[in-house]
């Protein structure tokens, strides 16, 4: 499919552990299987969760060595060297060509990773400890590198306890995808994330709000009270066969907490209306080795598919999950 312009999607997080690189896969999956290319999946998280999870380590090494990532492609720009990110980024297919022991689902073969690189976080260090210019040098190098090639940019991210990786990526965006659980701890740091970007971006620009899409990502039946809250908020929280997940008694303090976050985001704040439930098909054992059952499909689909909306990208799921 056409754009007229490129789209990027930052996936940020305020903790650990909340599935930011499973998004960003099925971002990309998703948006492959409705011709949304080029696609590039840029890791900016210094330990590669999403490099490691796609080529495996011997191939991440490899590319590191041989320079072909963003911090590669950092050392070569300040050198003054003529760089193109199609010299950096891998396609999967490339990679599986030349490390036949990778596993990659054929649906991610013309999808392209960027790598970080093993001196990404010293190069970051550089610039300063606070991240002071980190944003303006990073586009200024993807902008110089052709960015513009591909139609789709998902940048994963290091969890926010290091803002300076979260706030290079969502200063190339008028929109980040924000991955949480329904906890009391998740949204609680969640709402102090977004007022510190916000209070950060206004350096940079003040008449430039940024607005966040928040995805709650989690297992609804180790959750189930929290399953429950969010689906009294109107939120659907899908289980196998498209079923909505059977409701406990909610959580009025974590309602009432959700509810004055959306509030304090006066009107900045959107949130996906299906949460993602938790599959084993969606783990670093199964995804994205191999493809997507049906009925994890469909279950991902809808989430994926109304917060891709949210960045003006129309998928059409092939299975209905309420029709499962």
């Amino acid at each position: 499919m056409d754009a007229a312009q490129e789209v990027i999607i930052p996936v940020v997080s305020a903790a650990g552990g909340a599935g930011k690189t499973t998004v960003t896969l099925l971002l990309a999956h998703f948006l492959s299987e409705n011709n949304y290319g080029p696609i590039l999946m840029m890791d900016l998280d210094p330990t590669a969760g999403l490099s490691l999870r796609l080529m495996g380590d011997s191939a991440y090494y490899q590319y590191s060595n041989d320079g072909k990532t963003l911090s590669g492609m950092f050392i070569d720009y300040q050198q003054g060297k003529s760089i193109d990110l199609l010299q950096y980024a891998a396609q999967i297919k490339a990679v599986k060509a030349r490390f036949s022991e990778i596993e990659v689902t054929e649906l991610l073969y013309d999808t392209y990773i960027l790598p970080p690189g093993e001196d990404l976080m010293d190069i970051f260090t550089n610039f300063s400890t606070t991240g002071v210019g980190i944003p303006e040098a990073l586009w200024g190098l993807l902008k110089a590198a052709n960015i513009s090639a591909f139609n789709t940019i998902i940048i994963d991210t290091a969890p926010f306890f290091d803002m300076r990786y979260t706030l290079a990526a969502v200063y190339g965006s008028e929109r980040s995808l924000v991955v949480a659980r329904p906890t009391l701890t998740d949204l609680v740091r969640t709402s102090r994330m977004i007022q510190s970007i916000d209070s950060k971006m206004r350096l940079y620009d003040p008449d430039k709000p940024h607005r966040y899409s928040i995805l709650f990502n989690f297992n609804h039946n180790l959750l189930v009270r929290e399953a429950s809250t969010i689906g009294e908020l109107g939120i659907k929280v899908l289980s196998r066969k498209g079923e909505v997940a059977k409701k406990a008694k909610p959580d009025n303090e974590l309602k009432s907490i959700l509810e004055k976050m959306i509030k304090m985001g006066r009107g900045s704040i959107d949130t996906i209306m299906t949460a993602l439930s938790y599959f084993k098909d969606y783990s670093d054992e199964s995804f994205p080795k191999y493809k997507l059952p049906m009925e994890s499909y469909g279950s991902a689909c809808k989430p994926i598919s109304q917060a891709l909306r949210e960045f003006g990208r129309e998928i059409k799921c092939n299975i209905d999950v309420e029709e499962m």
